[in-house]
């Protein structure tokens, strides 16, 4: 369903970038509100600071089951943790953007990693 209507969204089973709500308990995932300002590292997922759209916050709560899914990596593997790191970077992330509809990849600055 697509709708910003709030009374449209209530019975949803998860929601993503709409509904002015991030909630990964209730599976609500928008990153619109003025005060949102989540990264991976803020997550404690990852040690990146980039504030993150709809899809990253999925990807962190999601990617690992996802990646696992496709590839049979165990979630909890060293292979997953070094895999799951590497589709979070810039460069990973744009093989991924025809899987979504994006024919060519806008210029993207990258993830910033903490020191």
């Amino acid at each position: 369903m697509r709708s910003r209507n709030p009374a449209d969204l209530e019975p949803c089973d998860i929601v993503v970038d709409v509904g002015a709500v991030f909630d990964p308990e209730r599976q609500r995932f928008d990153h619109h509100q003025r005060e949102f300002t989540e990264t991976m590292k803020s997550l404690k997922i990852l040690d990146y600071e980039t504030k993150l759209s709809s899809a990253g916050l999925v990807y962190a709560y999601y990617g690992k089951a996802v990646i696992s899914s496709i590839t049979g990596i165990p979630k909890e593997s060293q292979d997953m943790t070094v895999l799951y790191e590497k589709v979070n970077n810039e460069e990973e992330v744009i093989v991924f953007y025809p899987v979504f509809g994006v024919n060519t990849a806008p210029s993207i600055k990258g993830n910033k990693k903490s020191s």
